[in-house]
């Protein structure tokens, strides 16, 4: 699909050079500018959802800002999952001048604005998961860095969790055809290979598919399933596999959190099943005094409001960038934004790698009896495939 810049932004990039400013579009004067894209309508829609990214940035404020400067956040409805929707939210925000962006969470969305970014030199807080927005990667430059979580390193925690700690030898990887959820698959297949279990079949779905029945019975006979999707087609599988008397574990990629929170699937067909988190705020809160401390603000602050702790952690980790800058001059301020090491988040620890991704571990998030529980860390992820 071919997207055109649309002439509001077209025309800010060449005002901005015109006025002798190079190329740059942000404000660099007392104020941290952040402009955060979510789905305040649509299909991702989540109640209160910008709530994460408020309590930070009044976080910040409260403290007398970062290195003195106050935090201005503005949203910006994607309205849908659409990579046109995604740019022309990009393209809004772009036109106001800030000094960082935070989001999408779908990487079509996210990929079909990467290009505007080198010319007006402002930095995103990437919240969707594929490699090749990355910098060096198709889609990618150097004013892109990440705090979700990444498909290959996704991929690789599901491929430790099933291989090391179900010890499976046997699996079925079943997935949604959605270019995520393949590309996952493609990694888990290899990552599983590579360990020495045996792939016996890949089983695969359109995301939305009304009857698994087949996929279903594909697992009968496996030491473990993989199941990667959306959670609507997640739950349907779980459902027709118990149904037909398949009680093997699963482990999910992050989709089937809803499973659990939306009460898809009875607890009961929860039964032996696991999710890998890369942030899990409501989960580690009782290891983690970082995300205890931040759940029990949030839900005393935002009673029935949904928890994301990666909006969070963009909006502080854009904060520890500004204060490694020591100013909002762009390129010191992702560089400041790469400098950035062992900062306690409540997704865990972030560390700025090459790649300028944040996230480098999972969380076993054990769904039994549909409630989560805590059941292990999966770390030193890389990726490196």
């Amino acid at each position: 699909m071919r997207l055109h810049l649309i002439p509001l932004v077209a025309g800010l990039v060449a005002a901005t050079a015109a006025c002798g400013g190079g190329s740059r579009a942000a404000s660099t004067g007392d104020t941290i500018k952040i402009a955060a894209l979510v789905n305040q309508t649509g299909p991702l829609a989540q109640k209160g959802v910008t709530n994460n990214l408020q309590m930070a940035v009044d976080e910040i404020n409260a403290a007398g800002g970062a290195s003195g400067r106050k935090v201005e956040l503005k949203f910006y409805d994607l309205g849908g999952i659409t990579p046109q929707q995604g740019r022309a939210a990009a393209q809004k925000a772009l036109a106001d001048t800030p000094n960082a962006l935070i989001g999408p969470t779908v990487s079509a969305q996210t990929n079909a604005f990467l290009d505007l970014l080198p010319a007006v030199k402002v930095p995103l807080i990437n919240a969707s998961a594929q490699r090749e927005s990355d910098p060096g990667q198709p889609k990618g430059n150097e004013w892109t860095f990440r705090i979700y979580h990444r498909t290959d390193r996704m991929a690789e925690a599901i491929s430790r969790a099933t291989a090391e700690t179900l010890k499976a030898k046997n699996v079925v990887v079943t997935h949604s055809t959605d270019d995520t959820s393949t590309h996952v698959k493609d990694f888990v297949v290899k990552d599983l290979e590579a360990k020495g279990v045996t792939v016996r079949d890949v089983v695969s779905y359109a995301p939305d598919a009304t009857d698994l029945t087949n996929s279903a019975l594909a697992t009968r006979g496996a030491d473990a399933v993989v199941a990667l999707g959306y959670p609507q087609p997640l739950a349907l599988l779980v459902k027709q596999m118990r149904a037909n008397g398949i009680m093997v574990p699963i482990v999910f990629d992050q989709g089937a959190e809803a499973i659990v929170r939306g009460r898809l699937v009875s607890g009961q067909d929860l039964t032996n099943t696991s999710v890998l988190m890369a942030c899990a705020p409501t989960v580690t809160q009782n290891v983690d005094p970082v995300a205890k401390a931040f759940v029990d603000k949030f839900t005393a602050t935002y009673p029935g409001s949904s928890i994301n702790g990666y909006y969070y952690d963009a909006v502080k980790l854009i904060a520890e960038g500004v204060k490694n800058a020591g100013s909002l001059d762009p390129d010191k301020l992702r560089a400041g934004l790469g400098a950035i090491k062992g900062y306690k988040g409540v997704c865990g620890e972030a560390s700025a790698d090459p790649d300028q991704n944040y996230i480098h571990e999972y969380k076993i998030v054990k769904l039994d009896g549909g409630e989560e529980t805590f059941g292990g860390v999966i770390s030193g992820l890389t990726g490196a495939y």
